[in-house]
């Protein structure tokens, strides 16, 4: 078994024993008082389903995790086609909402996905870990498609440019809200809302509490009471300099992905530039970025082809001699773009905050939780969860068992 193929197991019978430590005291909902009807909050969002299913609790853990178990109940599933915003003009997009089957829902999550690269990885094309929830907390979730997957798959995703993927994300919030109370789904008065994600989901989640705090309606509304992200990278210019000083990239394909995503959304930043430019000719000619737009490959299938390409995944292999130049118009373009989507300036939460980081973690840096704790304060910040907990995949098995079980209902 090679040393990923561990990882991955390991992370398997984590969420494996998560679930089976909470499952038994999972009970139906009795018929409490529900939401009201529909109202002007969600009256700009339109929404219709693509495709539907049903899946039992067991064949989703058996699905997700390999492991057989049983008697968890049905879970009914939608991908959904709702209305948002891009660049000011009016966009589809999909996302996946996933709940159990005759339970009254006391908890809705959004849950924001990690780093993916192929378009078949996207919520609305793969069952998602959050998925298990709907199992273990009888939760309603909601995974948006961000841009550039699903229906927008022929788009650029705009890669850490995490403002702008989290209006997508609380519009498929909203829209599976309306969708779901089109079907006849009842939701407590009072439900909760826990918002979270790993890794790119990580800085996500936080966008999207910052959203949704800065409209005081859409705060009241969507009963937001606890965000929890886990190793997020708050800080792209903070990681992009950590990257600098690596003398190999564990995860080569962010700086791509990250390229690519900065020129599609920092118009002004990166105007005069072009993404090619920013490569060494072995990558441009290898298939690389080609690769990356195709979204037919995923992330580690995209590593390979640049050590194909370049050998050792280094910045100055992977990197143009120009790029590389810190006083050149290419680095200085993408340090702007960069500092654009910075997450970690000063501001305090109105609701709960959990931040979780290992401190091993060299795919996401740990500085992007010190830098995110450094400027973000307040009685709602909850202590953050740190530790040696392995590599950024593996990290992630205590961020699921140790934050999501442990505090989504607390």
């Amino acid at each position: 078994m090679s040393a990923k193929e561990k990882e991955i197991w390991r992370v398997q019978v984590a969420l494996v024993g998560m679930i089976m430590s909470i499952v038994m005291s999972f009970a139906s909902c009795s018929d409490d008082s529900t939401s009201g009807n529909e109202d002007d909050w969600l009256h700009d969002i339109s929404v219709s389903e693509i495709s539907t299913g049903q899946i039992t609790g067991s064949e989703l853990v058996e699905k997700l995790l390999g492991q057989k178990m049983h008697n968890l109940g049905n879970v009914n599933y939608a991908v959904i086609r709702y209305t948002s915003k891009y660049k000011g003009e009016e966009i589809e997009l999909s996302g996946l909402v996933a709940w159990p089957a005759g339970v009254v829902i006391k908890e809705v999550v959004i849950g924001n996905h990690w780093t993916i690269a192929s378009n078949k990885e996207c919520p609305s094309n793969a069952l998602s870990y959050d998925m298990a929830l709907a199992v273990t907390q009888g939760a309603l979730v909601v995974n948006a498609d961000y841009l550039g997957y699903g229906l927008t798959k022929d788009m650029v995703h705009p890669y850490l440019c995490a403002g702008e993927t989290a209006r997508h994300s609380v519009d498929c919030f909203r829209a599976a809200l309306k969708y779901v109370e089109s079907k006849g789904v009842k939701l407590t008065d009072d439900f909760a809302t826990y918002n979270i994600g790993y890794s790119q989901g990580g800085a996500v989640a936080l966008a999207v509490q910052k959203y949704i705090e800065s409209d005081t309606k859409l705060l009241s509304k969507s009963h937001l009471k606890k965000t929890l992200c886990g190793a997020g990278p708050y800080s792209p210019i903070a990681c992009y300099r950590e990257y600098m000083n690596q003398e190999e990239l564990e995860f080569p394909v962010v700086l791509p992905m990250i390229i690519m995503g900065m020129k599609e959304s920092c118009e002004d930043a990166m105007r005069n530039v072009e993404v090619a430019d920013y490569f060494a000719k072995e990558i441009v000619s290898g298939g690389v970025l080609d690769a990356v737009k195709s979204k037919k490959y995923t992330a580690s299938e995209i590593n390979q082809k640049i050590r194909e390409a370049v050998g050792e995944a280094s910045m100055d292999k992977i990197l143009s001699a120009e790029a590389m130049d810190e006083t050149s118009e290419l680095s200085r373009a993408l340090r702007r773009a960069l500092e654009e989507n910075e997450q970690t300036e000063d501001w305090q939460p109105k609701t709960a905050l959990q931040l979780y980081h290992s401190t091993d973690d060299m795919i996401v840096p740990f500085v992007n939780y010190q830098e995110a704790v450094k400027h973000i304060s307040g009685e709602k910040v909850q202590p953050g969860i740190t530790g040696a907990y392995g590599q950024h995949t593996s990290a992630g098995v205590a961020f699921y068992t140790q934050v999501i079980v442990a505090g989504i209902n607390k």
